[in-house]
């Protein structure tokens, strides 16, 4: 079988409910583990279901990376439920450096910004859970358009005086 064919197959187990010996619901299936190796005789070894289901499987930074890659998932959710708006983007990709002291900080983040403009070059959107002190206009990439108006009426009606404004703060008007 080629190895698209092993994608197809994949693709139809993802999300198959898996139902037990006594048909009670077991969650439905997050994602598949296979055995062998492409152009050769390929296999099945696991369905992954629920969340601790690649624990012990895979080393912990590429579970991490593993669960940033949401791919058709997030999409199945309407960019206007919540606010994450981003929910067509293929994946999640988050470009950070380390740095040791002050001195180095401003050349590293100048290395993050360079490169992550060279990724995504004609896309200013984030992941607000990714921004640190990045200012007004990345905060504004990570809720675009409808989301940012829709969630500064949220904050105007439940916080008028910005008491709440660590973070990645959405001013209401007049504050």
């Amino acid at each position: 079988m080629s190895a698209l064919g092993h994608l197809k197959i994949v693709s139809q187990l993802l999300d198959l409910p898996i139902i037990d010996k006594d048909e009670r619901s077991c969650g439905i299936v997050d994602d598949v583990e296979l055995e062998g190796r492409p152009g050769k005789e390929m296999k099945v070894a696991a369905l992954l279901v629920g969340p601790g289901a690649y624990d012990g499987r895979m080393p912990a930074w590429l579970l991490w990376l593993t669960r940033q890659i949401a791919g058709d998932r997030m999409a199945r959710v309407p960019a206007d439920a919540t606010a994450y708006a981003h929910r067509s983007k293929p994946m999640l990709v988050n470009v950070a450096a380390f740095y040791q002291g002050e001195a180095d900080r401003e050349t590293r983040r100048t290395w993050v910004m360079e490169f992550a403009k060279r990724l995504q070059p004609n896309d200013d959107s984030a992941y607000v859970g990714f921004l640190t002190d990045d200012g007004e206009a990345r905060i504004r990439g990570a809720y675009p358009g409808s989301t940012w108006y829709r969630l500064v009426k949220i904050k105007s009606t439940y916080d008028p005086t910005n008491l709440f404004r660590l973070n990645q703060n959405i001013r209401p008007p007049g504050s």
